[in-house]
């Protein structure tokens, strides 16, 4: 919540969706790095090396932040604000937004449990399991690099729809894909959505 915040605050409004997309940018490029690494680790040092690993590397991160990242909000209130959480909820706008980040996360949180189990089975490594992940990443950067201004441009609503529609065809390829090379193919599709959607939703 912070970091979006703090990107809504910074962003002119008629570029939060290109400052959203550099924002789910880095995630991909997490998503790309990340897993392939962990899943190295994982093969040569057992699963604490990698808890270890992360870590150290978030608090490497914390000591730039405290001291570089200032405060972005430009108007203060003295008074605490009475919106409540269900005043936000009847928000139509806002409530597409929240019920888009359930839907996205729920799947990428499926992804996250069962693709691991899936190359178990498989027989596929953890560092190659991570490659499936690499190939949502590498898609889900070249689109938002690529199309980050469309929500912008055409408004969010419209290319929300269209990530949805990409994410549901790429859910219902997973289960017929049977090696490692078709499923990150459906991994790369699923990162295409993923690019789509994400600016729009986050914008919102």
């Amino acid at each position: 919540p912070a970091s979006l915040a703090y990107i809504g605050d910074a962003a002119a409004t008629g570029s939060r969706g290109r400052a959203m997309a550099l924002y789910g940018s880095a995630i991909g490029l997490t998503s790309m790095l990340a897993p392939p690494f962990a899943g190295l680790l994982r093969d040569r040092f057992g699963f604490g090396a990698v808890f270890v690993t992360l870590s150290a590397m978030m608090l490497i991160v914390a000591v730039p932040a405290f001291f570089f990242v200032g405060e972005t909000l430009r108007v203060r209130r003295e008074t605490k604000s009475s919106t409540s959480a269900l005043s936000l909820l009847k928000n139509r706008r806002l409530f597409l937004s929240y019920v888009s980040a359930f839907c996205l996360l729920f799947s990428l949180g499926t992804l996250i449990v069962f693709l691991p189990l899936i190359g178990q089975e498989m027989g596929v490594s953890s560092a190659r399991v991570g490659f499936w992940f690499a190939g949502f990443g590498i898609a889900a950067v070249i689109i938002q690099l690529a199309l980050g201004r469309l929500s912008d441009r055409i408004g969010r609503e419209p290319v929300i729809v269209m990530g949805f529609v990409v994410i549901a065809f790429a859910l219902m390829l997973l289960p017929m894909a049977r090696d490692w090379e078709s499923m990150i193919s459906v991994m790369a599709m699923y990162g295409v959505g993923f690019g789509v959607l994400f600016p729009a939703m986050t914008a919102l």
